[in-house]
Protein backbone atom coordinates (compact mmCIF):
# COMPACT_ATOMS: atom_id res chain seq x y z
CA UNK A 1 0.00 0.00 0.00
CA UNK A 2 0.91 3.63 -0.93
CA UNK A 3 3.56 4.67 -3.34
CA UNK A 4 3.21 5.82 -6.25
CA UNK A 5 2.10 3.63 -9.44
CA UNK A 6 4.69 2.16 -11.84
CA UNK A 7 3.56 2.78 -15.89
CA UNK A 8 2.27 -0.81 -16.19
CA UNK A 9 0.30 -0.30 -12.50
CA UNK A 10 -1.07 2.91 -13.84
CA UNK A 11 -2.37 1.23 -17.27
CA UNK A 12 -4.24 -1.93 -15.03
CA UNK A 13 -5.94 0.90 -13.01
CA UNK A 14 -6.62 3.05 -16.74
CA UNK A 15 -8.30 0.03 -18.32
CA UNK A 16 -10.12 -1.33 -15.11
CA UNK A 17 -11.68 2.16 -15.37
CA UNK A 18 -12.73 1.89 -18.87
CA UNK A 19 -14.00 -1.67 -18.30
CA UNK A 20 -16.30 -0.44 -15.54
CA UNK A 21 -17.67 2.67 -17.50
CA UNK A 22 -20.67 2.91 -19.26
CA UNK A 23 -20.27 4.69 -22.69
CA UNK A 24 -19.37 7.79 -20.92
CA UNK A 25 -18.07 8.59 -17.77
CA UNK A 26 -20.47 9.23 -15.04
CA UNK A 27 -18.89 11.90 -12.03
CA UNK A 28 -21.68 11.92 -10.13
CA UNK A 29 -20.41 10.04 -7.20
CA UNK A 30 -17.57 12.17 -6.76
CA UNK A 31 -19.19 14.73 -4.43
CA UNK A 32 -22.43 15.59 -2.54
CA UNK A 33 -24.73 18.28 -3.62
CA UNK A 34 -24.54 20.04 0.00
CA UNK A 35 -22.48 23.11 -1.15
CA UNK A 36 -24.66 24.03 -4.27
CA UNK A 37 -27.89 25.91 -3.95
CA UNK A 38 -31.35 23.67 -4.18
CA UNK A 39 -31.98 26.19 -6.93
CA UNK A 40 -29.31 26.02 -9.25
CA UNK A 41 -29.59 22.82 -10.31
CA UNK A 42 -26.24 20.11 -11.05
CA UNK A 43 -23.56 18.69 -8.34
CA UNK A 44 -19.98 19.44 -7.55
CA UNK A 45 -18.81 16.60 -9.29
CA UNK A 46 -20.45 18.27 -12.69
CA UNK A 47 -18.50 21.14 -12.11
CA UNK A 48 -15.40 19.57 -11.58
CA UNK A 49 -15.56 17.71 -14.72
CA UNK A 50 -16.64 20.38 -16.89
CA UNK A 51 -13.36 22.13 -15.25
CA UNK A 52 -11.41 18.91 -16.03
CA UNK A 53 -12.56 18.90 -19.38
CA UNK A 54 -12.19 22.85 -19.37
CA UNK A 55 -8.30 22.74 -18.59
CA UNK A 56 -7.68 20.12 -21.31
CA UNK A 57 -8.99 22.10 -24.20
CA UNK A 58 -6.70 24.63 -22.97
CA UNK A 59 -4.11 22.24 -23.44
CA UNK A 60 -2.47 22.39 -20.17
CA UNK A 61 -1.69 18.84 -20.58
CA UNK A 62 -2.51 17.65 -16.77
CA UNK A 63 0.59 19.58 -15.72
CA UNK A 64 -0.85 22.38 -14.16
CA UNK A 65 -3.95 20.52 -12.83
CA UNK A 66 -2.81 20.07 -9.22
CA UNK A 67 -5.08 20.43 -5.67
CA UNK A 68 -4.88 19.24 -2.02
CA UNK A 69 -5.45 15.46 -2.48
CA UNK A 70 -3.91 15.25 -6.32
CA UNK A 71 -4.84 16.31 -9.50
CA UNK A 72 -8.05 16.96 -10.85
CA UNK A 73 -7.65 14.14 -13.02
CA UNK A 74 -6.94 11.75 -10.23
CA UNK A 75 -9.81 13.09 -8.12
CA UNK A 76 -12.13 12.38 -11.27
CA UNK A 77 -10.50 9.50 -12.33
CA UNK A 78 -10.11 7.78 -8.43
CA UNK A 79 -13.15 9.07 -7.31
CA UNK A 80 -15.80 7.14 -9.98
CA UNK A 81 -14.28 4.36 -10.29
CA UNK A 82 -14.03 1.32 -7.48
CA UNK A 83 -12.50 -1.02 -9.77
CA UNK A 84 -9.93 1.66 -10.60
CA UNK A 85 -9.31 2.30 -6.57
CA UNK A 86 -8.61 -1.59 -6.38
CA UNK A 87 -6.16 -1.96 -8.65
CA UNK A 88 -3.92 1.54 -7.60
CA UNK A 89 -4.39 -0.59 -4.46
CA UNK A 90 -3.40 2.57 -2.30
CA UNK A 91 -0.72 4.10 -4.69
CA UNK A 92 -1.15 7.44 -6.26
CA UNK A 93 -0.84 8.93 -9.90
CA UNK A 94 2.31 10.01 -11.00
CA UNK A 95 3.18 13.59 -12.00
CA UNK A 96 2.53 13.84 -15.84
CA UNK A 97 5.51 14.98 -16.99
CA UNK A 98 6.96 12.02 -16.05
CA UNK A 99 5.63 9.21 -18.31
CA UNK A 100 6.32 12.13 -21.15
CA UNK A 101 3.73 12.53 -23.69
CA UNK A 102 2.12 9.00 -22.77
CA UNK A 103 0.22 7.06 -24.92
CA UNK A 104 -3.48 5.61 -25.44
CA UNK A 105 -4.79 2.13 -24.21
CA UNK A 106 -8.05 0.62 -24.49
CA UNK A 107 -10.60 -2.03 -23.04
CA UNK A 108 -14.15 -2.68 -23.95
CA UNK A 109 -16.83 -0.39 -21.91
CA UNK A 110 -19.46 -2.37 -19.32
CA UNK A 111 -21.40 -3.24 -21.66
CA UNK A 112 -19.12 -4.89 -23.89
CA UNK A 113 -20.51 -2.75 -26.62
CA UNK A 114 -17.97 -0.45 -27.58
CA UNK A 115 -14.15 0.52 -27.36
CA UNK A 116 -13.33 3.26 -24.85
CA UNK A 117 -9.92 4.83 -25.17
CA UNK A 118 -8.16 6.37 -22.79
CA UNK A 119 -4.67 8.71 -22.61
CA UNK A 120 -2.15 7.96 -19.98
CA UNK A 121 -0.49 11.21 -19.34
CA UNK A 122 -3.92 13.19 -19.59
CA UNK A 123 -6.29 10.84 -18.43
CA UNK A 124 -8.50 11.90 -20.95
CA UNK A 125 -11.44 8.88 -21.98
CA UNK A 126 -13.74 9.13 -25.75
CA UNK A 127 -15.03 6.49 -27.17
CA UNK A 128 -13.85 7.18 -30.60
CA UNK A 129 -10.66 5.79 -31.92
CA UNK A 130 -7.69 8.38 -31.29
CA UNK A 131 -6.08 9.28 -34.66
CA UNK A 132 -2.72 8.56 -32.96
CA UNK A 133 -3.31 5.41 -31.30
CA UNK A 134 -1.07 2.66 -31.82
CA UNK A 135 -2.84 -0.84 -31.91
CA UNK A 136 -5.11 -3.17 -34.07
CA UNK A 137 -8.03 -2.67 -35.56
CA UNK A 138 -11.50 -2.18 -33.43
CA UNK A 139 -12.95 -5.49 -33.88
CA UNK A 140 -15.92 -4.52 -31.68
CA UNK A 141 -17.60 -6.36 -29.14
CA UNK A 142 -17.56 -10.38 -29.49
CA UNK A 143 -21.60 -10.36 -29.65
CA UNK A 144 -24.18 -7.77 -30.10
CA UNK A 145 -25.49 -6.95 -26.61
CA UNK A 146 -28.68 -5.96 -27.99
CA UNK A 147 -29.29 -8.80 -29.48
CA UNK A 148 -32.22 -10.59 -27.36
CA UNK A 149 -34.45 -7.13 -27.10
CA UNK A 150 -37.23 -6.85 -28.89
CA UNK A 151 -37.27 -5.07 -31.79
CA UNK A 152 -39.94 -3.65 -34.49
CA UNK A 153 -39.73 -2.16 -38.22
CA UNK A 154 -39.36 1.79 -38.44
CA UNK A 155 -42.84 1.53 -40.26
CA UNK A 156 -44.68 0.27 -37.75
CA UNK A 157 -42.57 2.00 -34.66
CA UNK A 158 -45.38 4.36 -33.61
CA UNK A 159 -48.13 1.88 -33.38
CA UNK A 160 -46.30 -0.48 -31.87
CA UNK A 161 -44.62 2.25 -28.97
CA UNK A 162 -48.47 2.79 -28.33
CA UNK A 163 -49.62 -0.67 -27.84
CA UNK A 164 -46.48 -0.73 -25.53
CA UNK A 165 -48.23 1.61 -23.35
CA UNK A 166 -51.49 0.84 -23.43
CA UNK A 167 -50.06 -2.66 -21.84
CA UNK A 168 -48.50 -0.43 -19.11
CA UNK A 169 -44.90 -0.79 -20.20
CA UNK A 170 -42.90 2.46 -20.99
CA UNK A 171 -40.41 1.74 -23.82
CA UNK A 172 -36.88 2.43 -23.79
CA UNK A 173 -35.75 3.18 -27.41
CA UNK A 174 -31.82 2.00 -28.74
CA UNK A 175 -31.21 4.24 -31.63
CA UNK A 176 -28.16 3.77 -33.83
CA UNK A 177 -26.17 7.04 -33.25
CA UNK A 178 -27.70 10.16 -34.39
CA UNK A 179 -29.05 9.19 -37.82
CA UNK A 180 -31.04 6.27 -36.41
CA UNK A 181 -32.22 8.37 -33.82
CA UNK A 182 -33.46 11.09 -36.39
CA UNK A 183 -34.99 8.43 -38.37
CA UNK A 184 -36.65 7.64 -35.01
CA UNK A 185 -37.90 11.36 -34.72
CA UNK A 186 -39.30 11.24 -38.39
CA UNK A 187 -40.94 8.67 -37.95
CA UNK A 188 -42.99 9.55 -34.82
CA UNK A 189 -43.53 13.06 -36.04
CA UNK A 190 -45.25 11.00 -39.37
CA UNK A 191 -47.34 9.99 -36.92
CA UNK A 192 -48.78 12.39 -34.84
CA UNK A 193 -47.95 15.38 -32.23
CA UNK A 194 -44.23 15.41 -30.81
CA UNK A 195 -42.43 16.82 -28.62
CA UNK A 196 -38.62 16.46 -27.29
CA UNK A 197 -37.60 16.73 -24.17
CA UNK A 198 -34.18 16.38 -22.93
CA UNK A 199 -32.46 15.38 -20.00
CA UNK A 200 -28.79 16.60 -19.64
CA UNK A 201 -30.30 19.62 -17.80
CA UNK A 202 -31.53 17.34 -15.26
CA UNK A 203 -28.50 15.31 -14.80
CA UNK A 204 -25.75 17.47 -16.04
CA UNK A 205 -27.11 20.21 -14.01
CA UNK A 206 -26.50 24.49 -14.81
CA UNK A 207 -23.17 24.39 -14.68
CA UNK A 208 -22.72 22.18 -18.08
CA UNK A 209 -26.02 23.24 -20.08
CA UNK A 210 -26.96 27.08 -18.36
CA UNK A 211 -30.34 25.49 -17.62
CA UNK A 212 -32.00 26.14 -13.94
CA UNK A 213 -33.28 22.38 -12.67
CA UNK A 214 -36.55 24.11 -11.81
CA UNK A 215 -36.59 25.55 -15.11
CA UNK A 216 -36.35 22.56 -16.49
CA UNK A 217 -39.37 20.83 -14.60
CA UNK A 218 -41.50 23.77 -15.56
CA UNK A 219 -40.54 22.56 -19.24
CA UNK A 220 -40.83 19.29 -18.34
CA UNK A 221 -44.49 20.05 -17.26
CA UNK A 222 -45.52 22.52 -19.98
CA UNK A 223 -44.62 19.57 -22.79
CA UNK A 224 -45.96 16.59 -21.00
CA UNK A 225 -49.52 18.84 -20.89
CA UNK A 226 -49.11 19.78 -24.14
CA UNK A 227 -48.42 15.92 -25.67
CA UNK A 228 -51.67 14.77 -23.25
CA UNK A 229 -54.00 17.65 -24.58
CA UNK A 230 -53.16 17.15 -28.35
CA UNK A 231 -52.62 12.68 -28.20
CA UNK A 232 -49.45 13.23 -28.70
CA UNK A 233 -46.10 11.30 -28.13
CA UNK A 234 -43.53 12.90 -25.37
CA UNK A 235 -39.64 11.71 -26.44
CA UNK A 236 -37.50 11.62 -23.55
CA UNK A 237 -34.21 12.08 -24.94
CA UNK A 238 -31.23 10.18 -22.73
CA UNK A 239 -28.68 10.19 -25.44
CA UNK A 240 -25.74 10.70 -24.32
CA UNK A 241 -26.36 11.28 -20.40
CA UNK A 242 -28.52 9.30 -19.05
CA UNK A 243 -31.83 9.18 -16.86
CA UNK A 244 -31.97 11.71 -13.69
CA UNK A 245 -33.06 10.31 -10.31
CA UNK A 246 -37.03 10.71 -11.28
CA UNK A 247 -38.26 10.34 -7.25
CA UNK A 248 -36.05 11.50 -5.56
CA UNK A 249 -34.85 14.92 -7.28
CA UNK A 250 -38.29 15.73 -9.03
CA UNK A 251 -41.58 13.64 -8.67
CA UNK A 252 -41.31 13.12 -5.13
CA UNK A 253 -39.20 16.18 -4.38
CA UNK A 254 -41.79 18.93 -2.06
CA UNK A 255 -41.05 21.62 -4.80
CA UNK A 256 -41.65 20.00 -7.83
CA UNK A 257 -44.26 17.25 -7.14
CA UNK A 258 -47.29 19.20 -8.08
CA UNK A 259 -45.45 20.36 -10.89
CA UNK A 260 -44.38 16.91 -12.30
CA UNK A 261 -46.13 14.02 -10.06
CA UNK A 262 -44.53 10.82 -10.47
CA UNK A 263 -47.69 9.45 -12.24
CA UNK A 264 -47.04 11.48 -15.40
CA UNK A 265 -44.61 8.28 -15.78
CA UNK A 266 -46.62 5.60 -14.78
CA UNK A 267 -48.34 3.49 -18.06
CA UNK A 268 -50.35 2.25 -15.67
CA UNK A 269 -51.91 5.63 -14.23
CA UNK A 270 -54.50 6.08 -16.91
CA UNK A 271 -55.01 10.34 -16.11
CA UNK A 272 -54.56 13.04 -17.87
CA UNK A 273 -54.74 16.76 -17.50
CA UNK A 274 -58.10 18.18 -17.01
CA UNK A 275 -60.19 20.21 -19.00
CA UNK A 276 -58.58 23.50 -17.94
CA UNK A 277 -55.34 21.38 -19.20
CA UNK A 278 -54.58 21.45 -15.57
CA UNK A 279 -52.70 18.44 -13.89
Amino acid sequence: MGGVLDAKELENALLAYCKSANSVPDPALLATDASFAKGVGGTKADHLAEKVMGELLRDTGGLSLVQAGGSLFEQWLIGTSAAAVACANGKTAPVASEYGHGTWIRALNQQGSCYLYIHTTTYQMQGTRPVDFVGGEDEGPVGDPFASFPSTHIDTLAADVSKSWGNGKVPLLLCDGDEGYATVKAAFAAAGPTAELCMKPFVRGVVATKIKFADHVETARVLSIKMMKAGGTLIVDLSDCGVPNWKEKICNLEDYKKTFPIWMLDANSHRGVDKHGQI
